[in-house]
């Protein structure tokens, strides 16, 4: 699917256009079709339950998101490292989606505000002990 970049994505400012491919139920292939960009995202409620943030109104605005009719897609920024276990995910700037609207942006957060999400975590935090032993 094809969307809109409402607000900047960190560190690629000039993207305007971008497309998203499912790798997996929880892996996602974030591409720019208008500059050289490839993001690896995770969906972050496959490995945190109770990940909750609040979207800032103006980010709202600018998703054009309607309360109570408009549902959202949320996804992570990976870091993919190796072995895979040690890939870092980003809880505190996610990239939130209006599939509506075909829109996209990108959400920082403050870590005054979600002091227990951490700049970026390792995914075996998340991932349940009998699959870290079997990637082992």
């Amino acid at each position: 699917m094809t969307y809109e970049v409402k607000s900047p994505i960190l560190g690629f400012e000039n993207i305007t256009k971008v497309v998203l491919q499912p790798i997996d139920e929880a892996f996602y292939k974030l591409d720019a079709l208008d500059g050289n960009m490839q993001l690896i995202l995770i969906n972050p409620y496959t490995i945190l339950k109770e990940y909750n943030f609040t979207i800032p109104t103006a980010l709202q605005l600018m998703l054009e998101i309607e309360e109570g009719k408009d549902k959202v897609e949320v996804y992570c920024v990976l870091v993919v490292q190796s072995p895979i276990e040690e890939s870092q995910v980003s809880l505190l700037s996610p990239i939130v989606i209006n599939p509506n609207k075909n829109y996209i942006a990108q959400v920082p957060l403050s870590i005054k505000d979600y002091p227990n999400f951490g700049v970026t975590k390792p995914i075996k935090e998340f991932l349940p002990k009998e699959l870290l032993e079997s990637l082992q």
